[in-house]
């Protein structure tokens, strides 16, 4: 996962909670905005924000011009000898799922 490359894991021994995972995701798709923008007015970010369609640490980012969530993935974990691994979708897998 993300987070964990960016060394949060190393540097508390825990794994980043929700909250800390939804700002971060948040974090990245701002800068991104602000980024393809070229400024900070927010009737442009807003503009790019509402074509942006990418993948944060929460899953997929998408929205439509009135900012409703169009293309948001839950993700699906199993506890596989005590630890949470993402299992679903593929390309953010963390493990292969065990079906017993």
């Amino acid at each position: 996962m993300v987070l964990r490359e960016a060394g949060s894991f190393t540097k508390y021994r825990i794994e980043p909670s929700y909250h800390a995972a939804s700002a971060y995701a948040a974090g990245l798709l701002i800068e991104e905005a602000v980024r393809r923008a070229g400024s900070l007015d927010r009737d442009k970010i807003r503009n790019i924000l509402s074509m942006m369609d990418t993948i944060t640490p929460l899953g997929r980012f998408r929205v439509n011009k009135s900012g409703l969530q169009i293309k948001h993935m839950n993700l699906i974990i199993q506890w596989q000898k005590g630890k949470k691994e993402i299992v679903w979708p593929e390309e953010l897998a963390t493990s292969k799922p065990v079906w017993r």
